[in-house]
């Protein structure tokens, strides 16, 4: 589902950083349109430190061809973004229910928005996210999604804890098809090695090493 209109520079002002993870900046809406009140905007980013930005289509292998090909909305969305709302919206709301899955809307956006924004919410980002990835001005749409961190009903100025889970491959696997040379798999969890490889790779720093390695051993 895709909104009519599309999001200008003179738009910008009305959104604020609300946060952001490795793939996505997300923006909270401050201004008075209906259509936009309760709502975040779910805009992409890229890696400063990639020579060139990541694909905008994605092509299915044959596997995953026959695996998806029962769902004509999820392998015709090419693009990434298509593709999430479409995977949200066919496939987890078949399993969790669609009262409890938001796949939310695409908007269109100009490339006067996405820079105005960036420029605005700078200041907001923490140093780290700011120095790895920027916001994706050549995009042309994002992801419009109902707040999930506000509660209808309660009182106006009151906080809520909005609680994010994500599943990390933490345990040890015991396949007879691990080779000798790949022993390690059986002692160290693929999480863990993950970790070690960004930190090695300089992508995080040893403060983060320790914090994730903690929570997931926990």
């Amino acid at each position: 589902m895709e909104m009519d209109g599309v999001l200008q520079a003179a738009d910008a002002k009305d959104w604020v950083y609300k946060g952001e993870g490795a793939a996505n900046l997300i923006l909270s809406y401050t201004g008075s349109s209906p259509s936009m009140l309760g709502k975040v905007l779910r805009l992409k980013k890229i890696l400063k430190n990639k020579s060139q930005r990541a694909p905008s289509c994605i092509v299915f292998s044959s596997h995953e061809q026959l695996l998806w090909g029962h769902i004509p909305e999820l392998v015709e969305s090419v693009k990434q973004d298509c593709l999430a709302q479409a995977y949200a919206v066919h496939v987890m709301s078949q399993h969790l229910g669609a009262n409890h899955v938001d796949g939310g809307v695409r908007v269109r956006v100009s490339r006067d928005f996405l820079e105005l924004v960036e420029k605005n919410v700078l200041s907001s980002r923490p140093a780290g996210r700011v120095n790895a990835s920027s916001i994706d001005n050549t995009a042309d749409a994002a992801l419009l999604i109902a707040d999930h961190s506000l509660f209808s009903g309660n009182p106006k100025g009151s906080s809520c804890i909005a609680v994010e889970i994500k599943a990390k491959c933490g345990f040890l696997p015991s396949s007879e098809y691990i080779s000798e040379d790949n022993t390690i798999k059986k002692q160290v969890t693929r999480y863990k090695m993950h970790q070690h490889l960004k930190f090695y790779q300089g992508e995080v720093d040893s403060q983060y090493i320790l914090a994730h390695i903690s929570d997931i051993e926990d």
